[in-house]
């Protein structure tokens, strides 16, 4: 009797199942990859944005440290703007000091330059008024510049502005009528040598208006100014355009150079960046300070560079309010009232002929 072994059927019907799937474990595995991958690069990025704003903290905290420090009075190291946190007084200005939260977040670095070849002044408004003294590092003032723009106007045309050197200004415009694409200014400087008197500044005022043009004037030496006058400031559309006054001579205006002045500019009808320089670009002392503070928060680092005013205690000097809200060429009637009051009054100068009624 013979057995029959049954026969295995052999077919391929599970393999298409097994490369599906494969396939279907490929694509999730790269999509779980991906989303890992992403999530990874939002986590990093959170991380750096905190830890950016974490150095921009501590950095700013440098700049108040060294801001404190300069108005304390307490003076700077021969370093001070070459060679982090060296200053003459133990104790000041360093990574203890000014660490910030955990030690992995500190300023790291703080320079501060107190002689600087120039002073800026951002966005002076047509309502406000720079005031600064001028000293040099060595030497006594002889003379200055002065270089402003409208800090608005990207491309100045200053066909608009004044051309004729030769003419006269005897009024000033209306400010519908101002059409050069930059400021006016009012410039006020006195020298503040030995004893200071109030009949002595009264008399050593000079107060000038630098008034922008195509063409300077004639001469290109320097130019010895006269309380009231006008002087044309040459206004060109280069790469960095800019108006530039002729050079001001201190000597030539007062008879001799002066250990220390102060100056007062404003501008008009526009708002203006200036930008003085004196004795050509020598460094000047007692003005501004530039100080330079990086914060760090892990490897993340920011760094903060600013301008602060340095100028001796109890004078409010650098971009501060203006002195006078309106200015006439003519005499102003000015009248006041008590209302209300038992009899309302009305006071008149009858005296002044400005507030005679027609």
């Amino acid at each position: 009797m013979k057995s029959h072994m049954p026969r295995q059927k052999l077919d391929q019907s599970g393999m298409v199942s097994i490369i599906v799937t494969m396939i279907m474990m490929v694509i999730m595995s790269l999509v779980i990859l991906g989303f890992a991958r992403v999530s990874r690069r939002e986590m990093r990025q959170g991380l750096d944005r905190q830890l950016a704003s974490q150095a921009n903290y501590a950095a700013e905290t440098g700049i108040d440290d060294a801001r404190a420090y300069l108005a304390s009075g307490l003076g700077l190291s021969s370093n001070a703007a070459t060679a982090c946190n060296e200053y003459p007084q133990a104790g000041r200005l360093t990574d203890t000091d000014i660490t910030v939260g955990i030690d992995s977040v500190v300023t790291s670095c703080v320079l501060v330059t107190g002689a600087v070849n120039d002073l800026v002044y951002d966005s002076v408004g047509t309502n406000e008024e720079v005031l600064f003294p001028i000293r040099m590092e060595s030497g006594n003032v002889d003379s200055f510049v002065i270089e402003w723009q409208d800090p608005g106007v990207a491309v100045p045309d200053f066909s608009q502005c004044e051309s004729d050197p030769s003419g006269i200004l005897d009024h000033m415009p209306r400010l519908a009528d101002w059409q050069c694409p930059t400021a006016m200014l009012r410039v006020d400087m006195v020298p503040v040598t030995g004893s200071v008197s109030r009949s002595g500044l009264t008399s050593r005022s000079r107060g000038f208006v630098l008034l922008p043009s195509r063409t300077l004037q004639a001469s290109s030496s320097p130019v010895n100014v006269d309380d009231g006058r006008i002087y044309r400031g040459l206004c060109q559309a280069s790469a960095s355009p800019k108006c530039r006054s002729a050079v001001i001579s201190v000597s030539g205006s007062y008879g001799a150079s002066q250990s220390a002045m102060y100056v007062r500019i404003r501008p008009l009808y526009r708002s203006a960046q200036l930008r003085i320089s004196a004795n050509s670009g020598q460094a000047m002392i007692g003005a501004q300070a530039v100080i330079d503070s990086t914060g760090r928060a892990n490897d993340v680092l920011k760094r903060l560079v600013v301008r602060v005013p340095t100028c001796p205690s109890g004078i409010a000097c650098g971009k501060r309010p203006a002195n006078s809200a309106l200015q006439l060429a003519e005499t102003l009637c000015k009248q006041y009232g008590v209302i209300p009051a038992p009899t309302p009054t009305i006071n008149v100068e009858s005296s002044d002929a400005a507030c005679q009624l027609p």
